[in-house]
């Protein structure tokens, strides 16, 4: 299966998988605290999947695009006839059909973006997949989806910042607090997210891609996922 998979990454054009993943820690740190899934089954265009799982203990830790998890991918004892016939049925709770897979394939919906909770190598080879054989219509069916809002004190920041054409960044404070600061051309703004954004700093400095202090880790986030974020067309997704 991983030939077929690697022969099918080699056929598609630009823009399917030379793209960039975005962080995971993002899109799930932006949901509303507080707040329960609502879960169902939907049809999943592969297009639309922002993020896969790249932390440290994955296989897939710092990659930075699509090609670089696919060229990951080891497909270790998979059955191509199993395998096709799972990506081209609905799947709902099915698991994925290897040996070590024991759940259903997991998406997570903030807002409008999209990530995998569950099934990260499937999911990888499945866009790959899908994208070659059935370019017109490169869909999972019925895969089972948890869908949040994004967290409503971060909207207007972010609004803001597309707005302005200005970078805005995400991260939590050591008690676990959300923190965006938002980047204007000669200053800064840091806000804590609550029952209301609270500014609680400020400065002139220039704000790196990352930004580490005794107490705050913050991320640049990419506008095209701002975008996406602020995309939500809960219930019709």
């Amino acid at each position: 299966m991983l030939e077929i998979i690697r022969r099918s990454a080699n056929n598609l054009p630009p823009g399917i998988i030379d793209i960039p993943l975005y962080s995971k820690e993002i899109i799930e740190g932006l949901s509303e605290s507080g707040v329960s899934a609502k879960e169902d089954f939907y049809d999943l265009r592969l297009g639309e999947i922002n993020s896969l799982e790249r932390n440290k203990d994955h296989s897939f830790f710092n990659c930075k695009t699509w090609k670089e998890a696919v060229d990951k991918l080891e497909c270790k004892d998979w059955d191509e006839v199993k395998i096709v016939s799972w990506f081209t049925t609905p799947i709902f709770d099915t698991p994925f059909p290897v040996e070590d897979s024991k759940s259903e394939l997991r998406i997570g919906i903030v807002g409008g973006a999209r990530y995998c909770k569950l099934g990260n190598h499937r999911l990888a080879a499945a866009k790959v997949w899908m994208f070659d054989k059935k370019p017109k219509k490169p869909t999972l069916q019925k895969v089972h989806y948890y869908y949040y809002p994004v967290e409503p004190t971060a909207i207007p920041l972010l609004r803001d910042g597309l707005r302005n054409n200005v970078h805005v960044s995400f991260g939590f404070d050591d008690n676990g607090l959300k923190h965006l600061c938002v980047q204007y051309t000669k200053k800064w703004k840091l806000y804590q997210l609550r029952n209301e954004y609270e500014l609680i700093k400020s400065g002139r400095c220039k704000f790196t891609r990352k930004f580490h202090t005794r107490n705050y880790a913050l991320e640049l986030i990419p506008r095209a996922l701002i975008v996406d974020l602020l995309n939500d067309t809960w219930p019709n997704i």
